[in-house]
């Protein structure tokens, strides 16, 4: 009875005597959730199932909160309620507008799973060559090395990739160790991975709405991807490696040239929508999870110091290619390039993610308060932080466990009729009076 009086309180509902909402009842009551419990009487025992009955004709519902079509989501919705109203949406996602750009694709709980396959990372096989497999060795040899290269450069090169314009006493660059290192590359190696699929698997039918990659980029990964098919990268970095072998690398080439568009300075255009560029995409990419709903602002700050790292290593490999055009100094190549590609308040990639780890470092530090619970102007859907309960299936969820209850009670009672009585003292926990 306590579980009968919670699901009145939820359903909004009173108990009720109406003869068409007892004949509702009892079809809804043969539906697809208790269809299985009505057929095998046999093994239940007609008590039992008069006693369900009742406590449906006693306990009305609307028949579109015991509809058969929730039957097989009881307990995990399939369809995605998208907020009704903008004051349901988190403040950082109504900054950011990830959920508005990943709308098309997060409607349902297949297309979420189907867009979180695609960064997935394979693991090489024993036989053979996958390409999607050789992307993180690579990565991990491109940025390592990166790094020890930068690490044997002037200290006054190091500094303008920290900060420029360069301050005086200001901090120098500092390249992370091997297991940070690892952490850091994942995140270029599942964009990568992404990319790659979305242009050239067939068994992805995503279109270039979700990455916004042109013809030149597609060219660049087919470059990679060809490379990738014939050139087995290192499973661990080279530690000798001191600067120039690193650039005689094909595969690394190869891999430089696909991903220094993503993360160097962006052409202005006219247009106002951010998600022309790729990095804007990434982000709101990685920011979903899969219940449709995005990590906070505390879980994504360190996306943005990743990207920032990541542009460091990948400005300064580009710099070192260009030598000739500054006769072979490296600090004159390094400034040319940082002034382009990582200055502050620029279109750069890295001046974004600057900003973007400045506000939700703010965001996550400033909210401190209690957090607010709302609820839709119909009463379907409530939201409390970042998740999102529809009212409906959880009604039906609760009719479901009730129905589990009962079958499993007279399973264990081999069909027979427990006289149980709730003592009179015993008090309700939850209960629909005021």
């Amino acid at each position: 009875m306590a579980v009968a009086r919670r699901t009145q309180f939820f359903a909004f509902a009173t108990p009720t005597t109406n003869t068409r909402l007892e004949e509702q009842d009892h079809v809804a009551a043969k539906g697809a959730v208790t269809d299985g419990l009505l057929q095998n009487s046999s093994v239940l025992g007609k008590t039992s199932i008069s006693r369900f009955r009742s406590l449906r004709r006693h306990f009305s519902l609307p028949q579109m909160f015991t509809s058969p079509r929730f039957g097989p989501t009881l307990c995990k919705t399939t369809v995605l309620a998208p907020a009704s109203h903008d004051l349901d949406r988190p403040l950082l996602l109504r900054t950011m507008g990830w959920d508005d750009h990943l709308a098309r694709w997060t409607g349902d709980r297949g297309s979420v799973k189907r867009l979180l396959s695609l960064p997935v990372l394979p693991r090489r096989p024993k036989t053979g060559i996958d390409p999607y497999a050789e992307v993180m060795p690579l990565c991990v040899s491109y940025i390592m090395d990166t790094g020890l290269w930068i690490k044997n450069t002037v200290y006054a090169s190091r500094k303008a990739l920290q900060e420029w314009l360069i301050t005086h006493g200001g901090l120098h660059f500092s390249v992370h160790g091997v297991y940070k290192t690892i952490e850091e590359t994942r995140f270029l190696a599942q964009l990568v991975v992404a990319a790659l699929r979305m242009m050239f698997d067939q068994n992805h039918d995503h279109d270039n709405s979700l990455f916004p990659l042109d013809d030149g980029d597609r060219r660049r990964g087919l470059a990679l991807l060809e490379m990738l098919k014939v050139a087995k990268a290192p499973a661990v970095p080279d530690p000798t490696l001191k600067g120039n072998s690193v650039a005689e690398n094909t595969a690394v080439l190869a891999l430089h040239a696909f991903v220094y568009p993503f993360f160097s300075a962006q052409i202005t255009t006219q247009s106002s929508n951010k998600f022309i560029q790729v990095l804007e995409c990434v982000y709101a990419f990685y920011a979903l999870r899969d219940d449709g709903t995005f990590q906070p602002a505390n879980l994504v700050t360190g996306y943005f110091a990743r990207v920032k790292y990541l542009c460091r290593c990948i400005v300064w490999f580009e710099s070192q290619l260009h030598l000739a055009k500054f006769d072979n100094n490296s600090y004159k190549a390094v400034v040319s390039f940082v002034a382009k590609d990582l200055a502050a308040h620029t279109s750069s990639a890295f001046s974004a993610a600057s900003d973007y780890a400045t506000y939700t470092a703010s965001l996550a530090h400033y909210t401190t308060g209690p957090p607010i619970c709302l609820v839709t102007d119909s009463g379907r859907c409530i939201t409390y932080k970042n998740c999102r309960m529809f009212v409906p299936d959880y009604i039906a969820g609760l009719h479901l466990m009730a129905d589990v209850i009962d079958s499993q009670m007279s399973v264990f009672l081999c069909g027979h009729e427990a006289d149980m009585v709730v003592p009179n003292d015993a008090t309700e926990d939850w209960t629909t009076t005021e």
